[in-house]
């Protein structure tokens, strides 16, 4: 774990992130068959369902097309180009598949598969960039759990060359279910986003920071039991992952042993909004995947998120050097039963918890979509394509303009 801590990018402060510079005209978007974006919306969704707010959480495929296509980063001369943008709302293609047309999950899955290696072919048959460089200097989101496992899953790595994915996954050690023979994430290529958080809650304050509230609980359990990834059976197993329940350890531990002042219990989501206004530490553990919009919930809420990451990366950390150290409490999922002891000797540290709220204030902007800042999430993410497109300048003139195939 130390060799692979020793990998990631020099930490960076957040006003070293903020202040990089973004590149203008560097991206080009290819502009692909209407089916595979704006075709895929042409099928009503009921944003009050539950299947439309799960929707919600998945759309950052569609958020990046929108603001990339306004964007002064965008150039329409691709001769101009840094980096080449293929666009798909993939996430709605699984919402029609499964949701819609009523077939299985797999089905779904493959569906997205499909259309994302159609794609990728088209790319290569109508114009001269993928070939350059084995697609090193493309990109596309990949907004399903597990990124590009579960729109790409089953393919060859041949298949998508060197692309980066754009996804809001970030996990070093799972492989591609179907062909095991790929990572679903590939550091330092790809880049993990937050997820926005439900548009219900927008009738309350997306960002409060953690000094502007009376913070009233100490710890918030605002979880179930259950949840099926990163957790006993998948650390003996990494494909195995459907059959452990982290989450109801947690709670169990908290209910034989309470820290005081803490909260635990159902709630609408609406009421875990506002309690996360109210909490020192939210926890927030795994769901479905390594990820969980709890983390971005508890963030823009002032919640110190209190997470069980083995081995990921977040958001801003591998490329632009985010040390989510400073803002957040990370347990081993393997030593989830010293949680209790680590948040009470934070909790007896009134220097540490403010230094965590107050590096936590900091970077909330850094995790906030539409809001328009230019420290948000849109710009952010520009930052690092902006940084990768110059690596990417680099290693070509340093190699020549042909890049060997991927292995």
């Amino acid at each position: 774990m130390a060799a692979l801590l020793s990998t990631l990018a020099a930490t960076s402060s957040v006003s070293e992130i903020s202040d990089r510079q973004i590149t203008q005209g560097f991206i080009y978007i290819y502009e692909v068959p209407a089916n595979y974006t704006t075709g895929q919306l042409a099928t009503p969704l009921n944003q009050t369902s539950e299947a439309g707010l799960w929707t919600q959480t998945y759309d950052i495929d569609q958020h990046v097309y929108r603001f990339l296509s306004t964007s002064s980063a965008r150039t329409y001369d691709p001769a101009e180009a840094k980096l080449f943008y293929i666009p798909a709302f993939l996430a709605r293609l699984f919402f029609n598949e499964f949701h819609v047309l009523h077939h299985n999950v797999g089905q779904a899955f493959l569906a997205c598969t499909f259309a994302s290696l159609e794609l990728i072919k088209w790319v290569q048959q109508s114009a001269p960039y993928w070939n350059m460089t084995q697609g090193e200097n493309h990109f596309m989101v990949f907004p399903l759990d597990h990124g590009r496992c579960l729109s790409l899953g089953g393919a060859q790595a041949h298949q998508f060359g060197r692309i980066t994915g754009i996804q809001a996954s970030g996990d070093l050690v799972l492989t591609d279910g179907l062909s095991k023979s790929w990572y679903c994430y590939r550091p330092y290529r790809d880049i993990v986003l937050p997820q926005p958080i439900e548009s219900t809650l927008a009738e309350v304050s997306r960002l409060t920071p953690p000094s502007s509230t009376q913070r009233d609980i100490s710890v918030l359990y605002r979880f179930g039991p259950g949840g099926s990834y990163g957790t006993f059976a998948y650390r003996n197993d990494p494909h195995n992952y459907s059959h452990s329940d982290l989450r109801g350890e947690i709670l169990r531990q908290h209910e034989e042993n309470p820290i005081p002042g803490a909260v635990a219990g159902k709630a609408s989501l609406h009421q875990t909004h506002l309690d996360m206004q109210k909490a020192v530490f939210c926890v927030t553990p795994n769901g479905a995947s390594q990820h969980t919009v709890r983390t971005y919930r508890a963030i823009l809420a002032g919640c110190i998120p209190v997470t069980f990451f083995r081995a990921f990366d977040n958001p801003w950390e591998r490329n632009l050097g985010l040390d989510w150290s400073t803002f957040t409490v990370n347990i081993n999922p393997d030593e989830y039963y010293m949680a209790g002891d680590i948040l009470r000797r934070v909790l007896r540290t009134p220097a540490r918890v403010q230094s965590l709220q107050n590096n936590l204030a900091e970077v909330q902007p850094m995790f906030e979509w539409f809001s328009g800042s230019d420290r948000g999430v849109e710009h952010t993410l520009l930052r690092e394509l902006s940084l990768i497109a110059d690596r990417n300048s680099l290693a070509t003139a340093s190699s020549g303009t042909q890049l060997p195939p991927e292995s």
